[in-house]
């Protein structure tokens, strides 16, 4: 059964990550059990570790070469360009429920297709964790 797992990843300018669990809100970031790590850099030669972990992610998400992602603002066209290699989907606000993919099944889709589900309607996890 799969577990319910959620993170946040952030990349400011190419320079700065963070990565964690807690919301960017008052209670997220002070009173919850979430947990955030922020990675600064600016490497003397070739890409920071946040401008490798964007690329690499934008590479996976719109199946694309690292080369075509390596500006930012260059590829921010990407995003919205229809392609058999894209892991991207539109959301509809309205529904709140992503579109079906090119290899979505009711397995793949999970939870009936809903982005955020309530914590009661997920499956339980293997370790009985959550």
């Amino acid at each position: 059964m799969p577990c319910y797992v959620h993170a946040k990843i952030w990349v400011f300018d190419d320079e700065m990550a963070i990565i964690g669990s807690a919301n960017c809100n008052r209670r997220g970031l002070s009173s919850d059990s979430e947990a955030n790590v922020c990675i600064l850099d600016a490497p003397y030669e070739g890409d920071s570790i946040a401008k490798a972990l964007r690329k690499r992610l934008w590479v996976e998400h719109l199946g694309v070469e690292a080369k075509d992602v390596d500006d930012p603002v260059k590829s921010a066209k990407l995003w919205q360009e229809k392609r058999k290699t894209s892991r991207v989907r539109e959301y509809d606000p309205a529904t709140a429920k992503d579109p079906p993919g090119p290899d979505d099944s009711a397995e793949v889709a999970g939870y009936g297709g809903v982005v955020d589900p309530d914590l009661d309607g997920l499956p339980p996890c293997s370790s009985n964790c959550c």
